[in-house]
């Protein structure tokens, strides 16, 4: 009897030994600039009994490693193998999961479990800009990811926001990007200047807790001149032409032009005394 009772006190406490959660891994890290979600896989002896997770979610921590010092940790527990929790962009945080059950009145607690997870910045990632002046008083911006389609879809998040700060030859001004369903993002920008030097700047933004996160390139150009009128230089080009001939002519004459020119009234007067005295 000796033996049986103590084989099954041996046996029982194997039992409710409970390993450690295995694998913590973030899930869908694109998926929320605000929320975060981890995963983990349970440990054989966990799944013959009821268990529940402790986590701790440090976010200003040391060496993430067994025995550190945490601070600024949050608790929560689960009985479910993944966790979802608010988190902040681009943050480091140390994530400590322990499992939890029962034997009587006693608590049994696993050893922890670590990992390291980092938010992502959500900030759009880096992208090109032209501006090509297609008229005096107009320009076209494309804005593109070089062989990346950049929406509706990116690596750092969904797009959120896309406008254009124009400045230069006048006040500043702000337009939102024109149709941006593709591979670029183009914008027609018109009512500026003829032959004058502006700068613009395009930004593509997300928004987390009324904060932006913005990536922001910017170019200069220069808008077209007016196009001078066909009929016009026509006509300034036959008077120009007669101005010449007549110049010409006088010369021939051997009349001094200037002299003519401004004392033209003096010769004709001059003139009509001498008619007058006949």
């Amino acid at each position: 009897m000796v033996g049986t009772n103590s084989t099954t006190i041996v046996k029982r406490i194997i039992d409710v030994v409970l390993e450690p959660p295995n694998n913590i891994t973030a899930t869908n890290i694109w998926a929320s600039s605000s929320q975060s979600r981890i995963e983990w896989v349970p440990s054989a002896t966990a799944k013959v009994r009821t268990v529940t997770y402790t986590v701790r979610i440090c976010d200003a921590y040391g060496p993430c490693v067994v025995n550190s010092r945490l601070m600024s940790c949050r608790h929560r527990e689960t009985s479910h193998c993944w966790l979802e929790f608010e988190s902040n962009v681009d943050t480091q945080y140390c994530i400590v999961v322990k499992a939890t059950s029962w034997c009587g009145s006693n608590v049994i607690e696993s050893n922890p479990s670590l990992m390291e997870l980092r938010t992502p910045s959500f900030a759009p990632r880096d992208f090109e800009v032209s501006a090509t002046a297609t008229g005096p008083t107009s320009v076209q911006i494309v804005a593109f990811l070089p062989r990346v389609l950049f929406m509706p879809q990116i690596n750092n998040g969904v797009l959120e926001r896309c406008y254009i700060t124009l400045g230069g030859g006048e006040p500043e001004r702000t337009f939102s990007c024109g149709a941006n369903r593709g591979a670029t993002s183009v914008t027609l920008l018109t009512g500026l200047r003829p032959a004058t030097d502006y700068n613009l700047s395009v930004t593509f933004a997300n928004v987390h807790n009324d904060w932006e996160m913005g990536t922001r390139r910017t170019v200069s150009f220069t808008t077209l001149g007016v196009p001078v009128d066909a009929n016009s230089t026509q006509e300034e080009n036959v008077n120009s032409k007669r101005n010449q001939d007549g110049a010409m002519l006088l010369l021939l004459l051997g009349l001094p032009i200037f002299s003519l020119c401004v004392s033209g009234n003096k010769v004709h007067n001059r003139g009509k005394q001498r008619r007058n005295r006949q």
